[in-house]
């Protein structure tokens, strides 16, 4: 959850899917509501949804509704989450016999508008007696986090739909961005990597806490992993939990993650900001230094993220570069793999799924070919004038649909897309001292 809180503070677009992964051991937290015997018997058992000790953190009151008269008595349960906004069910109407807790288990396990956080159930001898008047409040207790979950664990089964786990239980999300939570262990990289690469996404991987520059690279080199769908990340971060009221320090690819998914994919998620960090493990250890520029230029060219402070654009704490950890260059920006997932995901969408199963001809002019050509380029040309793509060329003509080819039931469109750069180097040539002219630029073109 912590790595959740911190991804969403660098404002990703779009929304987010996890997967929660247990090792069996875990228990949910839970609440007795008693009723209104002269010694208040159970009468409602309240379960929270998730099992963790967070849950520990859940609150209920019970009280008459906004509604209740001394004729028609009505009811409200309020129920709190840390610090999330409460849950509210107001005028229960109660019934006779057992009608008022079961009105109250109906109104809290509704499908519809019940509650996202806790599930209700009447206790094992339902009780006849009414709610107290008075009202009652009480805490949830009992939640556990079990032992600890293991790579294996995050990473789960692949297999049919319904009986993948963990990380595969993500298949077919539509995700940009893959990560596994509370992991850093490079033994899981090629496996996230091929799951990202599957599914159209990058995946993100955390160095080890603790690991010298050298050690890192030696890490990275020893998983074997050249790959532009994948991007290694280096140093914990340490951020304010608001929901749980402490400082939390978390691996961070989650963070590099949200940082990547709050830019289009053309932009490059390097040389930006992160937002809510404290320090990371080279800041806030007393006796860390700052990086020397030999060690940021040999992260970078071992395909290593860093997030440190400063970073070009200025003293803050963000991400140093936004290389993935590819070694061609020409793949080696996190924007290669992101924009090319984002033009297969809309041309395998409705720009041009709408053309299968329809009619082709052998003719030069055929029609819907023509129409191919034609939604090809509506969704390429606004992207070229808008600075988002380079250039492009579209060919869906008979020059390479042969007649073999369209008798055979296939038609074929190429597609070539010239990608915008990524200023990798900025080179400033410099020329200055008291002996130095300055010539005016307006008159260099005249100087022969």
């Amino acid at each position: 959850m912590q790595e959740g809180s911190l991804f969403l503070k660098q404002l990703p677009i779009g929304s987010v899917v996890g997967v929660r992964v247990t090792d069996g051991t875990d228990l949910a937290a839970t609440a007795t509501v008693r009723d209104s015997a002269a010694t208040p018997g159970p009468a409602l058992v309240l379960t929270a949804l998730y099992t963790g000790s967070f849950g520990n953190t859940l609150k209920y009151t019970l009280a008459a509704g906004s509604n209740s008269t001394v004729a028609v008595p009505t009811y409200k349960l309020s129920m709190q989450l840390g610090q999330f906004v409460p849950e509210v069910f107001d005028r229960i109407v109660p019934l006779t016999g057992v009608a008022p807790w079961t009105a109250i288990v109906a109104a809290v396990n509704s499908t519809t508008s019940g509650s996202k956080s806790v599930v209700a159930a009447l206790s094992a001898t339902p009780s006849l007696l009414a709610p107290a008047t008075a009202g009652s409040a009480g805490v949830f207790a009992g939640g556990t986090d079990g032992a600890g979950i293991t790579t294996a664990m995050a990473v789960g089964v692949d297999g049919a739909s319904g009986l993948r786990t963990g990380m595969y239980a993500l298949r077919s999300q539509n995700l940009d961005a893959v990560w596994l939570a509370g992991i850093a262990d490079a033994t899981s990289w090629t496996t996230v990597a091929a799951f990202a690469r599957s599914e159209k996404a990058v995946g993100y991987g955390s160095i080890p806490t603790g690991l010298s520059v050298a050690s890192a690279i030696q890490a990275k080199l020893g998983a074997g992993l050249d790959d532009p769908y994948f991007v290694v990340t280096k140093d914990f971060v340490t951020y304010l939990d608001s929901y749980l009221g402490l400082n939390a320090t978390v691996a961070p690819a989650c963070l590099v993650a949200g940082i990547a998914c709050g830019v289009s994919a053309e932009q490059s998620p390097g040389n930006r900001p992160a937002y809510g960090i404290i320090g990371t493990e080279n800041t806030i250890n007393p006796n860390g230094q700052p990086y020397s520029n030999a060690d940021l230029a040999n992260l970078e060219a071992a395909g290593i993220m860093v997030v440190t402070n400063p970073i070009p654009s200025g003293n803050t704490f963000g991400t140093r570069h936004g290389k993935n950890t590819s070694s061609n260059f020409a793949t080696s920006e996190i924007p290669y793999a992101r924009k090319t997932n984002d033009i297969v995901r809309n041309l395998g969408g409705q720009t041009l799924g709408q053309f299968v199963n329809k009619l082709q001809s052998t003719r030069n002019n055929d029609p819907l070919r023509l129409q191919v050509s034609a939604a090809l380029n509506g969704y390429l040309a606004p992207q070229k004038s808008n600075g988002i793509i380079n250039d492009f060329r579209v060919t869906c003509d008979a020059t390479n649909n042969p007649a073999t080819s369209i008798r055979a039931g296939i038609l074929v469109a190429e597609v070539v897309v010239s990608y915008l750069s990524v200023v990798d180097k900025f080179i400033c040539n410099l020329t200055a001292g008291q002996t130095v002219d300055v010539v005016a630029a307006s008159t260099l073109g005249s100087l022969g």
